[in-house]
């Protein structure tokens, strides 16, 4: 047997609950998605491959399909594109099928996925008492800063 995670959407551009699923050995998913093209840095086919290969894991993603403005489904496997379409002028919806490979379900080693963010320095002010939150480092003694 297979175990697969499923998230929905906007989950992939967080830890939670993607990479704490990947963190309990979970190595296949399936997420649906309604990502648009108008935003460049949010192309959907990118942030899927990458976020495959940086999960170590097997990814099927099904984007929803409106013509000329939401596209982009594929199944990806630690980086390597299986199969995708990127088609904004198609008339109609679409099948995506590949063969893959089975993962073993097991946790990666310590940083294997996205290493952990470095300890802020002991001057730092926290900007959130949340896990992985941005820090706010103080200025050195002596410095004058703008206010």
């Amino acid at each position: 047997g297979v175990t697969f995670g499923l998230f929905t959407c906007a989950d992939l551009i967080y830890s939670w609950p993607a990479l704490h699923l990947v963190g309990q050995g979970v190595r296949h998913f399936a997420m649906p998605l309604a990502w648009s093209n108008e935003m460049a840095q949010m192309q959907p086919l990118g942030w899927l491959q990458s976020w495959s290969r940086v999960a170590n894991a097997t990814l099927l993603a099904a984007d929803s399909w409106s013509r000329g403005s939401e596209s982009g489904s594929g199944i990806f496997s630690q980086g390597d594109v299986r199969a995708s379409t990127y088609e904004l002028d198609r008339t109609s919806d679409g099948l995506v099928v590949a063969p893959l490979p089975v993962l073993p379900d097991a946790p990666p080693a310590p940083g294997a996925v996205i290493p952990p963010p470095a300890p802020a320095p002991a001057a730092a002010a926290t900007a959130s008492a949340r896990p992985g939150a941005s820090a706010l480092v103080a200025p050195a003694p002596g410095r004058a800063t703008s206010g």
